[in-house]
């Protein structure tokens, strides 16, 4: 019976990490009053963002060890 191959390893690499979390800072001022804004109200729409991509999945394949040298005994025949 011929050995089995051995079933392969897969390797999956994660993506970058994402950057560092940065609390967000408050700072509170007291300013001169401006001026009353005008009556008239503006919104500006910003474009929808665009959907999360799939997850990236690299998948590679190991190389074999190198096998190692084998051990011969000699015996001497009787």
């Amino acid at each position: 019976m011929p050995p089995r191959t051995p079933s392969p390893i897969v390797v999956r690499e994660r993506p970058p990490t994402p950057p560092e979390y940065q609390p967000t800072e408050i700072i509170t001022k007291k300013l001169a009053r401006g001026p009353m804004p005008p009556r008239r109200v503006i919104i500006r729409r910003t474009p929808p963002l665009p959907a999360k991509p799939r997850p990236l999945i690299i998948e590679k394949w190991l190389p074999y060890k190198k096998a190692k040298e084998r051990r011969v005994l000699y015996q001497r025949m009787e």
